[in-house]
């Protein structure tokens, strides 16, 4: 769904984040917030600051600090992202009936659950 957009997951939950926050943010706080290493989120934000989704600004004298900000295009980006996730959450749901989605919340909580306790089988 947001490979035609030239987004990636990631990249969509750093655009949410940073829409969210409505204020510049330091590249750490987000990746601490987000759960991703900080190396990867330096990536990401590269690779967004050249499709003009993100604005980077040093904070400090030496240029040790930064902050991002998304920009009019990438909340433009954003907006587009949103609406065909949810296009395609909705193709998701028609072809597999709408109990999908707490089958499939059913599932994962199995997955996540510890090795020593027995999972629910969904009834379908």
């Amino acid at each position: 769904a947001l490979r035609p957009l030239g987004l990636s997951l990631s990249q969509m939950e750093i655009l949410s984040g940073l829409a969210l926050m409505g204020a510049p943010v330091r590249p750490a706080y987000i990746a601490d917030k987000l759960g991703v290493e900080r190396s990867t989120m330096s990536r990401n934000l590269a690779l967004m600051e050249a499709k003009d989704l993100i604005t980077r600004a040093e904070t400090s004298p030496a240029g040790r600090s930064m902050t991002v900000t998304i920009t009019e295009h990438g909340t433009a980006a954003l907006a587009h992202a949103k609406a065909a996730w949810t296009s395609a959450q909705a193709d998701l749901i028609g072809h597999l009936g709408p109990g999908a989605p707490s089958i499939l919340d059913t599932w994962t909580d199995a997955i996540d659950a510890p090795a020593n306790s027995s999972p629910q089988t969904p009834s379908v």
